[in-house]
């Protein structure tokens, strides 16, 4: 090529199309850029590369360009039956890739490595071992670094060891290294190679041109590969594991070259039979080159692994994080859950690239993987196959991230988490070059526990602040709508208008001291306490039916220890909360079976029929609705969710039945005017109250409900007042509030490094959500009337706190997310 008269036309803006660009412009090339794509990243690559003399040519002048030049280059991701090179070829023009460039102006003897898999950490590996015997090795192509980038710095002393791909091959004319190599051949990238066949034929290029001087380094135990030794004029050095060769081979865990030992393979770093069979192959190229024993045992013993390829990035809570992003087939993906012992959750998906992945699915079924987690585009036909051999221990999303995330909460301490896609690089980083790609593959959530640890050093006051300064304001909102609904009865019946406020005032201080220790305390701990907290409830439960009871308006639900007087049904939810987090977390696909959520259910259904016999129907309805909100979250079968869902709808009207003051309440609430002065009148006044609010309000501390109107209006109906108040706008605002608290709650749950605290926060911004639409409902009358406080908002101290310790242990688990 003389490239000072010739005009050269490259297609495809990647790494190698731009170090393509930039090799034709600096030997005097006239050089046209094109890309079909027109991303930012695109236009800012073209534009610079314009600066330095080529031409950007649009979709539209790219056709009526092909007539002018003598040359197409097509990068690598730019498939041969293109449009582009098509029409080049029908105009009789020249194509080639990058590749095949840099061939031509190469004086070195190269090494070209190639195959299905192992092609980067064979190439890595006669790296190390070309570098210790004193060579001067460069190593590029397919690894990272493109070919023609290096091939000016080149002499003919120099040996260039070129990872290349079936990609790059396709446009290969003359190409010719001095020792190639084929690593195995198996099915992969069949959307752009049409079949095997074709793939086959792609990768046999690598051996071309070669001649009797040149070396053909083959994989025996591979069959395809093993009959292109027939097929090339080049001196063959098979390879083995299972068969003594004429070459190298592996023996009683020895590995031996013509029949001489090398080395023992418990010296060597690398495990795994798929890395034997890469060093084995590293062997054959350096005894081809004539490199000594000592120097290739010391390489090996260099080499401690490729990047991406199982390599172990964290550890984090018992749970290993291993990065495999670099197999991108389903071959490499079976050798990658091979070579690891413990159980583990497996994330596939990325690039379809046309093959089935049913033989991935019944390897799976038989190996250690309990769980699978499918992503990108390829996700469907993953699942397919897996529906087809039967495996359905499968999470599907879209996003990678949230793949990630997903397999982070079904693994438990002792499991592995393994990404290894068996596609090519995740479709979402298809902008990306490789090296951006495999850097986004290595856990953009999982940093190391040195960093995390450095962080919370450097960032003491690490939480969700605007989380906890919500749930201060929103008790501090309640303190005064409690001194302003109680003050007037407080004065009639204590003499002191502020008796009840200062009673509130106390369990607020109270409960400000139980958010620190919850904020404070590890909330991991409480792990261990599941069991323990759920027997404790149930115990405060059972001792309101013993002289501790305390009964009130004809229900005993209080229990009184001394002067202090606590209800137990606002303790259990928490503690249920507690005890349910801490059973998924053992292990979360408890949540896949009946079997697995009964636990749940039952401990559940003990702690409503305790609140029931208080009775208490409203806190048994929020509870009954908590332990539903758990299970969904948990990620329990849909069809278990009806089943489970089913029975309990059926329970409620006969709870109702059960009692007759239900059925009365029942009765008012359909029609409240038919019973004004009794079991109507509590809503009436309710309604009263909001109705005089309208929009704006009478003005604060000006309601006139609760000059004793309207009973329970510091407590249960609290909201009342609020509303006639403030008004309607103001309550928008007010569970505009709330809302925000719960959904911030529920973030911090989502945003959570470990199961435990997912659960934890979730469960308890369920417990807010639910009491607080509850709360309105009644109020409103939307659903019958019963008593429950509004949170952090209502009068009753055993809420309070509670509720103050609970958001407390949410900023916690915020402080780890």
């Amino acid at each position: 090529m003389k490239l000072k008269r010739d005009k050269g036309l490259v297609v495809g803006m990647s790494k190698s199309g731009l170090a393509t660009t930039s090799f034709l412009l600096s030997n005097g090339a006239k050089c046209y850029v094109y890309d079909d794509s027109d991303s930012k990243k695109i236009a800012d690559e073209c534009k610079r590369l314009e600066e330095y003399g080529a031409v950007w040519i649009n979709k539209k002048e790219v056709y009526d360009l092909l007539m002018g030049i003598d040359v197409l280059v097509l990068s690598p991701g730019v498939a041969i039956d293109h449009d582009l090179p098509i029409k080049a070829k029908k105009l009789g023009k020249r194509i080639m890739g990058e590749l095949e460039l840099a061939y031509c102006f190469c004086n070195s003897p190269i090494i070209a490595v190639t195959g299905t898999n192992g092609k980067t950490t064979t190439c890595t590996m006669i790296d190390a071992v070309l570098k210790d015997a004193g060579l001067n090795t460069v190593l590029c192509g397919n690894i990272g670094t493109p070919f023609v980038s290096k091939v000016e710095n080149l002499s003919i002393s120099d040996f260039p060891i070129v990872e290349t791909s079936s990609f790059q091959l396709e446009t290969v004319s003359a190409f010719c290294p001095h020792v190639a190599v084929i690593t195995n051949v198996t099915p992969d990238h069949l959307s752009r190679h049409y079949n095997m066949e074709n793939y086959l034929y792609v990768k046999s290029r690598i051996l071309k041109n070669m001649q009797e001087s040149e070396y053909a380094v083959l994989c025996y135990d591979d069959p395809l590969v093993q009959k292109l030794g027939a097929k090339t004029k080049a001196k063959v050095i098979y390879f083995s594991v299972k068969t003594k060769v004429d070459g190298c081979f592996l023996e009683d865990n020895k590995i031996y070259f013509k029949g001489k030992e090398i080395v023992d393979v418990e010296e060597l770093p690398i495990k795994g039979e798929h890395n034997i069979l890469n060093f084995l192959a590293t062997v054959c190229v350096a005894k081809a080159l004539g490199i000594s024993d000592e120097s290739i045992i010391r390489g090996a013993k260099a080499f401690k692994g490729v990047k991406h390829r199982i390599e172990h990035v964290t550890t984090v809570n018992g749970v290993d994080f291993v990065n495999d992003s670099k197999a991108t087939n389903i071959d490499a993906t079976c050798k990658a859950i091979d070579s690891i012992a413990k159980p583990m959750v497996l994330i596939l998906g990325g690039k379809d690239k046309g093959v089935s992945f049913d033989s991935l699915f019944e390897k799976i079924k038989s190996s250690k993987v309990k769980s699978v987690v499918l992503t990108g585009e390829s996700r469907y036909s993953l699942l397919e196959s897996a529906k087809k051999v039967g495996y359905d221990n499968l999470s599907l999303t879209e996003d990678f991230y949230k793949a990630i995330d997903l397999a982070k909460l079904l693994a438990i301490e002792g499991d592995c988490v393994l990404l290894s896609p068996a596609c090519s690089s995740f479709d979402k980083f298809s902008d990306l070059n490789k090296e951006e790609m495999n850097l986004y593959a290595t856990w953009r959530i999982l940093m190391d526990n040195t960093n995390i640890r450095t962080n919370i050093k450097q960032n003491k006051r690490s939480g969700d602040f605007p989380l906890l300064f919500s749930v201060i304001f929103l008790s501090l909102i309640g303190l005064f709508f409690v001194y302003s609904a109680s003050k007037y009865s407080s004065k009639i019946t204590y003499g002191d208008e502020f008796y009840v406020v200062k009673k509130h005032l106390v369990g607020l201080i109270v409960g400000y001291f139980a958010m620190l220790f919850g904020a404070k305390f590890d909330y991991k701990k409480y792990k261990k306490l599941g069991v323990f907290a759920v027997c404790v409830a149930i115990v405060l439960l059972l001792l309101v039916f013993t002289p501790l009871g305390f009964s009130n308006y004809g229900a005993t639900r209080w229990i009184k220890i001394g002067g202090i007087t606590i209800q137990p049904s606002e303790l259990a939810k928490v503690c249920y909360v507690i005890f349910v987090a801490s059973y998924f977390d053992k292990n979360p696909l408890r949540a896949k079976s009946f079997l697995g959520v009964l636990p749940v259910m039952v401990v559940g259904g003990l702690l409503c029929l305790c609140i029931i016999l208080e009775p208490n129907m409203s806190i048994t309805v929020c509870f009954g609705l908590l332990m539903l909100a758990l299970l969904y979250v948990s990620g329990m079968k849909i069809g278990h969710f009806v089943l489970v869902l089913a029975p309990i709808v059926a329970c409620v009207p006969l709870l109702i039945i059960a009692e007759p003051y239900r059925l009365k309440r029942l009765s008012a609430f359909l029609n409240p005017w038919a019973s004004p002065k009794g079991e109507g009148y509590q809503l009436i006044q309710s309604l009263y109250s909001l109705g005089s609010g309208g929009l704006f309000g009478v003005g604060l501390l000006n309601s006139r409900q609760k000059f004793r109107f309207l009973p329970f209006s510091e407590s249960d109906f609290i909201l009342a007042v609020i509303g006639e108040e403030i008004g309607f706008i103001g309550l928008v605002v007010l569970f505009a509030l709330i809302s925000y608290i719960v959904i911030r709650g529920i973030r911090v749950g989502i945003k959570s490094r470990d199961y435990f605290g997912f659960m934890l926060a979730t469960g308890i911004s369920a417990i807010m959500g639910i009491q607080s639409l509850v709360n309105a409902l009644v109020v409103t009358g939307s659903i019958p009337p019963t008593g429950l406080p509004l949170p952090l908002v209502s009068a009753g101290n055993t809420s309070l706190i509670t509720f103050l310790f609970a958001y407390g242990v949410v900023f916690n688990v915020s402080k780890s997310s």
